[in-house]
């Protein structure tokens, strides 16, 4: 039986017919194109009719996913005083014991074989690092007295901050300043610059086998907050080993901002996700495989644990989470453990942990709720994403709802939380069991507070995907692309029936959005040629600004092309913190690679875009941010950075940035304990 067959089998099989119609249709659906078109013609029209009847019944094809409510909360007041109670439904639980987890991961593992017999990126990071009590190393105390202290009237009140999706809720970004000095995590450690560029202190954490590697970090008034990734190297000298699952942990180190002094450290297994902070309470993510697993020339070695941390709040002791800790949703795919894990930087209390089996990878985070959504991709099927929803109060983040949704996102600003609604942008990708083909489709959803669908968009721009979204207030703002760039305006002042208000068609398309003012938003992408194929490939990049005052009438105001070749690239294209944006004084930036390396600064003017300031130097210098503090702007890239006189462009100091060994490679079979 072919992969048709079994299709149509599969279907009927849900709707119980007889044998005698299961063959004929089978037959009719799968039998060859015959030469004589137009004797077939009408019967086949036929057959195609009832397969497209018979798809939609079955939802073969499906043009929504309806949302699971995992969990609702209830609120009552009992003298004055409200009692929160999550309610779970039956499709989330817990392990009942070690033998219940190691049923499941057996079970999970047989569908999901691992095949990677190397050290990963991960653990090849050649790495600075701390000593076994992961205290920092006398150096770096050393220094620490020595930290320059300024007043408050030394501060510059004109600066960069990061560019972040939702105001009040801070990502963590590898430059961060507060007017008077320059905090950058590069090559794995923290280098802190006056605005003169003189290293004034850094942090260099070593040790021989533990090797720890910041890679983001939070500022605050009082307080410097690093995250990264912490490795203890295990290795068998007497087997054969290929892969290792080492010890990983997410590392978080807590200073004072003043005196380099530690003030804390946590660990908790896994990678490091993703992060937020919302005033002084840290929320981070970390997502770790639920085994370790050695792969030998005899046989499988598994150790079942479940997830460890510790804090040094509490004392340096490693615990662990029991199993009844642990939640799964049925259904459940992934082995693997992501943690939301919370702590208030500023108090003593013992950091807390919400492990959930497989829950997801990318994040979005208003000040009231957390979101983790998950994708799963389906070969020959539909795609969907999970939405796991935690409430968070104050520094506690716990699950109360989940949905699935069809379609995959584009990035965290395809969610946006507004009047406690939660707005969903995806692109679905569907399998044609008949052609074996794919075709994508777009969705808009509007979800309640208990994560129910209560609106959404027709199905719009088929053929294509999303390329950006942006939600302003009550107005969604979505590029699709395929030939030339759709941008949609949709109003969502309804939240029950979302509507789409207007459409325009431009050449190229955007891959980031960013709100100038109530009626104008920026977009920033790629310019495309025809590639001789039927298609379109880039060329140089592009900056738009589009007037979008009239829902139903959006108009591109003007362009500028960016780069003078194929090869223009900046890291703006997918990660918005590569953005420089003073509203104040009309400038745009962010870091550009072309023939060299470099930046450019645009003045947004009433009717274009104006080349303010750019900078490029011969060889490879990779510039990653661009910031500035009154009229200086600091460029920094992997091995130094380099201040400019934002008016004349004139270099004012550089500090060249050492590699420390960081990205030497390690194999495990290179390590001897």
């Amino acid at each position: 039986m072919n992969k048709n067959e079994e299709n149509f089998k599969k279907a009927f099989d849900k709707i119980h017919p007889s044998e005698e119609l299961l063959k004929n249709t089978i037959e009719k659906a799968t039998k060859k194109k015959n030469t004589n078109k137009i004797f077939y013609l009408v019967p086949a029209l036929a057959t195609c009719v009832a397969a497209i009847v018979l798809v939609v019944n079955l939802g073969i094809l499906k043009p929504k996913i309806e949302p699971e409510i995992i969990a609702t909360k209830e609120e009552t007041d009992v003298n004055n005083e409200v009692k929160e109670e999550i309610k779970l439904d039956d499709r989330l639980v817990r392990f009942a014991s070690a033998d219940e987890l190691k049923e499941k991961i057996d079970e999970l593992r047989k569908k999901e074989p691992r095949t990677n017999y190397f050290v990963d990126s991960n653990t090849e990071m050649a790495l600075d690092a701390v000593d076994a009590t992961g205290t920092a190393s006398a150096s770096a105390k050393s220094n620490a007295g020595e930290a320059r202290t300024q007043s408050a009237d030394e501060a510059s009140s004109n600066y960069s901050t990061t560019n972040v999706q939702v105001e009040g809720v801070d990502e963590a970004d590898i430059i961060k300043t507060d007017g008077k000095m320059i905090y950058t995590v590069s090559n794995g450690g923290l280098y802190v610059f006056d605005k003169e560029l003189n290293l004034e202190n850094n942090i260099s954490l070593r040790d021989s086998k533990i090797n720890i590697y910041f890679s983001e970090m939070y500022l605050t008034s009082d307080k410097i907050v690093l995250i990264g990734q912490k490795n203890e190297i295990q290795s068998n000298n007497e087997m054969r080993t290929y892969y290792t699952n080492n010890k990983r942990f997410t590392h978080v180190m807590v200073f004072d901002k003043d005196t380099l002094e530690e003030i804390r450290t946590v660990d908790v297994t896994g990678y490091n996700i993703n992060s937020r902070l919302i005033g002084d309470n840290l929320y981070f993510i970390t997502n770790e495989s639920s085994y370790n697993f050695y792969y030998t020339d005899e046989d499988y070695e598994t150790e079942y644990y479940t997830p460890k941390f510790s804090d040094s709040i509490t004392g340096s002791e490693e615990k662990e989470l029991a199993y009844t800790d642990i939640s799964y949703f049925k259904g459940c795919k992934s082995i693997s453990y992501t943690n939301v894990c919370s702590f208030n930087i500023a108090d003593d209390e013992e950091v807390k942990i919400e492990s959930l089996f497989g829950a997801g990878t990318d994040v979005y985070c208003s000040q009231n709720n957390l979101y983790l959504i998950n994708t799963n991709y389906y070969y020959g099927d539909n795609d969907e994403i999970e939405i796991f929803k935690f409430k968070l109060d104050d520094g506690n983040a716990k699950v109360v709802a989940m949905a699935k949704l069809a379609g995959s996102i584009d990035s965290q600003f395809s969610i946006d939380e507004y009047d406690g609604n939660l707005r969903v942008a995806t692109t679905e990708y569907r399998y044609n069991i008949f052609t074996g083909r794919e075709k994508t489709i777009n969705h808009l959803f509007v979800l309640n507070e208990n994560m129910e669908i209560i609106g959404q968009t027709e199905d719009y721009a088929r053929g294509e995907r999303i390329y950006a979204v942006r939600f302003v207030g009550k107005v969604g703002y979505v590029v699709t692309f395929e030939q030339v760039d759709p941008l949609f305006v949709i109003d969502l002042s309804d939240p029950t029936n979302p509507v789409i208000k207007g459409e325009l068609k431009v050449p190229g398309y955007s891959t980031y959005l960013h709100p100038y003012d109530e009626t104008h938003i920026i977009g920033i992408g790629n310019n495309v040629e025809p590639n001789g194929h039927g298609g379109v490939h880039n060329t140089n990049m592009k900056m738009s600004m589009f007037d979008v005052s009239d829902l139903e009438n959006p108009k591109e105001l003007f362009t500028i092309d960016i780069g003078e070749n194929n090869y223009v690239y900046s890291e703006i294209i997918y990660n918005h913190k590569a953005l420089l944006y003073d509203k104040e004084r009309n400038l745009i930036g962010f870091p550009l690679e072309d023939s060299h390396s470099g930046f450019v600064i645009y003045k947004i003017n009433e009717d274009n875009f104006e080349l303010f300031a750019s900078n490029f130097e011969r060889g490879y210098s990779d510039i990653e941010r661009i910031i500035y503090i009154d009229d200086v702007v600091y460029a920094l890239g992997y091995n130094k950075i380099t201040s400019y006189d934002l008016n004349t462009m004139e270099e004012i100091n550089k500090y060249e940035i050492k590699n420390n060994g960081y990205y030497e490679r390690y194999y495990i079979d290179d390590v001897v304990e």
